[in-house]
């Protein structure tokens, strides 16, 4: 799904779901994005319920349960991000 979204962005788009998707699974990235307060505060907090999603799939000790939750709070995330800019959170 990931890909049809992607023919459609803009290059700076692109480049900055490969930057996030580079963070999702921990490694250090240093961006600089700008945009309005909610704009800045929508791809933080999808970003960061993506990355906890990610860590709980890892953990050994990931419950069904917890699996959900984290599942539950990236959508919620995902959901804020796609109102705010009107795409879907690829991540």
């Amino acid at each position: 799904m990931m890909f049809s979204i992607l023919r459609y962005m803009n290059l700076y788009a692109k480049i900055l779901f490969a930057t996030l998707g580079s963070a999702l699974i921990g490694r250090t990235v240093k961006t600089k994005i700008r945009g309005t307060k909610e704009e800045v505060d929508a791809i933080a907090k999808a970003l960061i319920a993506s990355r906890k999603l990610y860590v709980e799939f890892k953990s050994s000790n990931a419950t069904v349960q917890t699996v959900i939750d984290k599942l539950n709070e990236k959508n919620d995330a995902a959901k804020e991000f796609e109102s705010i800019f009107n795409m879907q959170w690829p991540l």
